[in-house]
């Protein structure tokens, strides 16, 4: 599908509900905003596994076949410690970052997994005059732009090289520009109709909150 057949179907769609109550028109640009935020929910939520059959896209071959095409591995040369904590490491986080997926650090050469944790408990793991903590496996956590990494601190950051990084990356925002009648959508025609469904449930849901119920939409989309 093209981005010019997502706007004529969201017209469809809209204009089904605007024959029964009278809705303002929007431009090109305002509906290119709500298919790009529809666009970004429905990637979250085929990957988190909040949709009706609860799934996460690792767990499901259409969610996979779906998110495929935006599943990136790359590997992140480290850029100094974090708060000068000897058995850390940073990295800088892609550009085109959406949602993580995974991670493996590079220590001795050899390829080690590692725990995704939330920022608060870093400093469980963080090797100080008074802590010295053994860990398996090294946690990772997002802050900001950054990625940082706590390894055991029996290793020595001379030894620790490169983060490979799995992630969902930013798609292709979708663009709608006067007769162009060729640039194509980067998804399938189903997440195309997913998109459109969900973008029009956000517009409406805009002009007469809380009679739409935007969450009930999501929840019903086609898998």
């Amino acid at each position: 599908m093209t981005i010019k057949g997502l706007h004529d179907l969201f017209f469809v769609e809209y204009d089904k509900a605007n024959s029964i109550t009278t809705y303002p028109n929007f431009t090109h640009s305002e509906i290119d905003v709500w298919l790009n935020k529809s666009l970004l929910m429905l990637i979250s939520q085929k990957f988190t596994g909040t949709n009706s059959r609860k799934v996460g896209f690792e767990g499901d071959s259409k969610r996979l076949s779906d998110l495929q095409k935006l599943v990136t591995i790359t590997d992140l040369s480290k850029n100094g410690s974090y708060n000068n904590i000897s058995n850390s490491v940073l990295y800088d986080i892609p550009a085109d970052f959406f949602l993580y997926v995974g991670g493996y650090l590079s220590i001795n050469s050899n390829s080690v997994p590692t725990d995704l944790i939330e920022h608060e408990y870093i400093k469980l793991f963080t090797s100080t005059s008074y802590n010295s903590p053994w860990i398996k496996r090294p946690k990772v956590s997002l802050e900001s732009d950054k990625i940082i990494v706590i390894f055991d601190s029996s290793i020595s950051t001379s030894n620790v090289g490169t983060f490979s990084i799995n992630y969902i990356k930013q798609p292709t925002k979708i663009k709608y520009i006067s007769n162009d009648t060729t640039t194509e959508f980067q998804f399938s025609d189903s997440i195309a109709e997913e998109v459109i469904s969900l973008a029009v449930a956000l517009a409406l849901g805009n002009i007469e909150s809380p009679k739409v119920n935007i969450a009930a939409s999501m929840a019903n989309n086609q898998e």
